[in-house]
This record gives structure tokens, C-alpha cells and sequence, in this order.
């Protein structure tokens, strides 16, 4: 029989504690959000969400080493890293990478093109890693922190900690950032 301890500690003790080794076992850190701590008019889901791209983020700068993250740095074999360390704690962190097409050279285009049909194709970049290997991502990179020229943004499209997403407009690309509970079934989709 596993014997358990419990801790009661704030979340950058729980940010030192996970971060500060190298990732443990799938659901080892049982995190318990206290919901006593959240104002009534707010949203449950919402506050999860938010604790954990505070995780995120500030883990980030644990496992690498630095005060600012910036989003060309996370390679995707960093970003699985990322990833089994939240897998400790039993959530899961995907993220999607979309390219943006830039709307003033497309206007241009389109004022100075006689033929739509010239128009190049619109290419989406998304990447899911593959947990039995993580040399097979796309070379595409993640962060949460945001640039001065960036914009970012909570989106949600339901009430599911999985449907809600932090946004990230850097670079032409667009970065979204979402989390789930972990299951041993559907690591990644």
C-alpha cells in the first residue's frame, strides 16, 4: 500500500518543489486548488487556468535557467520536458502554433494583384509532440511570456479547463496555450 503525505503550501512552493528536480512519475504532486480562495463572482475553471500558466510560466524560468523566457528559446524537446512535469502534477499543457498572414502585405497584394488566384496558400503550422519520441516535433517554439510588440489574450469556448486557451501573437505566429487533467489514455491528441 502507497503511503501519502500531504502539504499544504502556496503555489510558488509548489512551482520550487516540481521544478527544482527533473519530472517525476504522472499524477506524483496531487494539486488541490482551494476554492475558499476564490472570489464567488469568479469562475472555478478560470482560476485553474490561470494557476497554471503561472506554473507555466514561472517553471519555465526554473528549468531554464533565466528571469524572462522569450518564445524562440523552447525548443520542442524543452517543451516535452515542459510537458512531463506537469504531467507530475496530473495536467497536461498542449500548444498549437498557427502562422498569421500579415494583413498589410496581403492588402498590397490584393491591390496590386489583377488575379486571386496568385495568392500563395495559407499554411498552418500546428505541433502535438509524441511522447514515445520528441525528436520528431516540428522545430517550433513556445512561451508564455510576451513581447512588447505581442498581444495576448484568455479565449474559452466552454466550461471545460480544456476549452479555454491563453493566445500569443508573436512573430507572424500565433502560440495556444491550453491545458487538460492528465489521463494515461489520451496523452496527447
Amino acid at each position: 500500500m502507497t503511503e501519502y503525505q500531504e502539504f499544504e503550501m502556496d503555489l510558488h512552493q509548489i512551482i520550487e518543489k516540481v521544478f527544482s528536480d527533473k519530472p517525476q512519475s504522472p499524477g506524483i504532486y496531487q494539486i488541490i486548488f482551494d476554492p475558499s480562495e476564490i472570489d464567488p463572482s469568479s469562475d472555478y475553471t478560470q482560476y485553474v487556468f490561470e494557476q497554471l500558466l503561472i506554473i507555466f510560466s514561472e517553471g519555465s524560468k526554473i528549468y531554464f535557467h533565466q528571469d524572462q523566457i522569450d518564445i524562440s528559446q523552447i525548443t520542442p524537446q524543452d517543451f516535452y520536458q515542459l510537458q512531463l512535469y506537469f504531467h507530475s502534477m496530473g495536467f497536461r499543457v498542449d500548444c498549437q502554433i498557427e502562422k498569421i498572414l500579415d494583413e498589410t502585405k496581403i492588402q498590397n497584394f490584393l491591390n496590386t494583384s489583377s488575379n486571386l488566384e496568385d495568392l500563395p496558400p495559407l499554411t498552418l503550422n500546428n505541433t502535438t509532440p509524441d511522447s514515445t519520441n520528441p525528436s520528431q516535433h516540428k522545430q517550433e517554439t513556445i512561451s508564455i511570456h510576451q513581447s512588447a510588440s505581442g498581444q495576448s489574450l484568455i479565449e474559452t469556448t466552454g466550461e471545460n479547463l480544456k476549452d479555454y486557451h491563453y493566445i500569443i501573437n508573436k512573430d507572424n505566429n500565433r502560440y495556444i496555450i491550453s491545458f487538460d487533467y492528465f489521463s494515461n489514455n489520451n496523452t496527447y491528441h
